[in-house]
């Protein structure tokens, strides 16, 4: 009977990767600080994360097509796409990570987004969020240009009792 491909998705601060010295090669991967919700400390922003995607039930010696996108569901926006890629695997074992490191991938709301791996016909898709911190706690979000016009002076996260402006 033929082995279902399966796949887990994981969102995180980031992914380190250690190559090992054993007879299979390899390498070993440790997840920092897997997320649900990201809170940052404002929104418009860049966000560097990190997405682990797990999958069984792949064949040696079969070619396979991947991609991987990061979208905004609301708006159907994609913040990443790696495009179709042909994948052949020479050794798999029982499970094979694919780790991609993103880096400044722009975030303009709050809200959900989500990472879509797809392989083949089959589509994986998990969920995380993006919440701004900074108006969570009530605080006021403003880039002032004070010194003239395209001068930026700051970036403030202000309450309404303490803004120099």
């Amino acid at each position: 009977m033929a082995k279902q491909i399966k796949a887990k998705i994981l969102v995180a601060e980031d992914i380190d990767s250690q190559n090992i010295s054993n007879a299979q090669g390899g390498s070993i991967n440790a997840v920092i600080n897997p997320q649900i919700t990201f809170r940052l400390p404002f929104v418009p922003t860049a966000f560097s994360f990190a997405v682990m995607i797990m999958v069984v039930g792949m064949k040696a010696e079969n070619d396979y097509k991947v991609s991987i996108k990061v979208v905004n569901p609301i708006n159907n926006e994609l913040l990443y796409d790696s495009g179709l890629n042909p994948v052949r695997f020479q050794n798999v074992t029982d499970n094979f990570n694919f780790n991609l490191h993103l880096k400044n991938i722009p975030f303009y709301n709050q809200g959900d987004y989500k990472v879509v791996f797809q392989i083949d016909e089959l589509t994986f898709e998990e969920t995380f969020e993006i919440i701004h911190k900074a108006e969570e706690n009530g605080l006021m979000h403003q880039i002032p240009n004070i010194d003239g016009q395209g001068e930026t002076h700051a970036i403030c996260n202000c309450c309404s009792c303490s803004c120099f402006l």
